[in-house]
């Protein structure tokens, strides 16, 4: 009965197969498709010379892999038999050692048509001379345990230094894993930022803004990787370039509008940023899960915390040392004169103060309370400081003077502005 259900699913399971063979075989990037269909190498492409040179030649690996055959032969039929002993047995085996040339006993037809099978042959250990057989069995004896001893300790070597391989590699990949996750979180972070451009009507808008080619095709590749890599969005990606074809800002751009930006209203968007880490397969599970299995997905899972904490780490460690501001990271792309305008404006600006030990740049945070002077480059403000950063003597109100051009700069200056987005930093401490 299993077989009448399941016939109709081996039809089309061998139709699979066999199209999925028939394409391998004919990829142009692998050799096998010279020799079919009307490949150059196929037999009625081939000249009689070819043809003839080809006559008696093995067209088949059988000598190498021969050996193999006989010990997989050997090791599955034979018990709890060790793996030197079935290679042994295989290969004397397939170097027929062992033959007695029976074949000779062996004949075909009656009568006058009896004649001799002369196709088997005698082994070489049977050539050999009485005592010389004799000898031979008498030293494998003797060497035995030593020659099992021997291959214990060989093979125990070879385990493992594939499992030191295997456990480098591991340790390999963790380590890219958590130098990829810096960037990663930052990526993640930018979305909840200013950053990010979350509608159609903000993307064009910010686009339009941007002056120089760069900038424009820089900005529109980082919207799409915020969702990419920072959110694990796979529908968002998008090849900067294909077939010799470099993809222009404004194609990458509609690629955006069309795809990325609507993905927000049916994707989840993950607290943490995504990590991958090589993991179990998460096949069909009857019943319960076993003891064993909750400790290692346990043990996952306590890894990928360890990752996630090192990388924080290490990225805190990073800031500290001058290399990345994730303040900067979510700043919005044009300056901020827009917010400016609706007023209460939260600003993070730095300034160089001078003392015996040199200059020291320093970052105050206060509200703009009202425009004094608009410009196209540049805008007059008055600013109230949180006193948290003013100094014995400061003025709580100040008359400052905006450049566009120092709008999140990335040389941090006296006069360097930005959004004051303390409230959005993250450290290890977060985790």
């Amino acid at each position: 009965m299993e077989n009448c259900q399941t016939t109709e699913f081996c039809h089309e399971l061998a139709v699979g197969v066999a199209t999925m063979l028939l394409s391998e075989l004919t990829d142009p990037k692998k050799s096998t498709h010279n020799y079919i269909n009307d490949g150059m190498l196929a037999f009625n492409n081939l000249s009689l010379a070819e043809k003839e040179a080809s006559l008696g030649m093995r067209a088949n690996n059988d000598p190498s892999e021969g050996n193999f055959a006989t010990f997989t032969d050997v090791l599955c039929n034979s018990g709890r038999i060790s793996i030197d002993s079935a290679a042994g047995i295989g290969q004397a085996r397939y170097n027929k050692d062992l033959y007695r040339d029976h074949g000779r006993f062996i004949t075909r037809g009656k009568g006058k048509g009896t004649r001799t099978d002369l196709s088997a042959q005698t082994g070489a250990f049977h050539t050999l001379p009485e005592k010389l057989q004799d000898s031979l069995l008498a030293v494998a004896k003797k060497n035995g345990m030593r020659s099992r001893r021997q291959f214990a300790v060989s093979l125990r070597r070879q385990r493992e230094a594939r499992a030191a391989k295997a456990a480098n590699a591991l340790a390999m990949k963790l380590q890219s894993t958590e130098k990829d996750l810096i960037n990663i979180s930052y990526l993640h972070q930018k979305y909840f930022s200013p950053r990010c451009w979350k509608t159609l009507h903000q993307a064009l808008d910010e686009f339009e803004q941007l002056t120089s080619k760069k900038e424009k095709i820089e900005c529109v590749k980082e919207q799409i990787l915020i969702r990419y890599l920072g959110l694990g969005w796979e529908e968002a990606h998008h090849p900067w370039s294909k077939n010799k074809h470099t993809y222009t800002a404004s194609e990458l751009l509609k690629h955006l509008c069309e795809v990325v930006i609507p993905l927000q209203d049916t994707k989840k968007v993950p607290d943490q940023p995504p990590i991958k880490l090589p993991a179990r397969p998460d096949g069909f599970t009857l019943g319960t899960k076993s003891a064993d299995l909750i400790q290692l997905d346990d043990g996952a899972l306590a890894r990928e915390e360890r990752i996630r904490l090192n990388a924080m780490l290490e990225r805190d460690r990073r800031e500290d040392s001058g290399f990345g501001d994730q303040l900067m990271e979510m700043q919005q792309t044009s300056w901020a004169i827009d917010k400016i305008r609706i007023g209460s404006f939260k600003i993070d600006m730095c300034f160089s103060y001078g003392d015996e030990d040199g200059e020291i740049l320093q970052w105050c945070q206060g509200t703009v309370m009202r425009i004094l002077k608009e410009e196209r480059t540049f805008v007059i403000v008055q600013i109230k400081w949180d006193k948290k950063c003013l100094r014995e003597g400061d003025n709580e109100t100040t008359r400052d003077k905006l450049m566009k051009s120092k709008w999140n700069s990335n040389d941090h200056q006296q006069g360097t502005w930005r959004e004051d987005l303390h409230h959005m930093a993250k450290t290890a401490g977060n985790l």
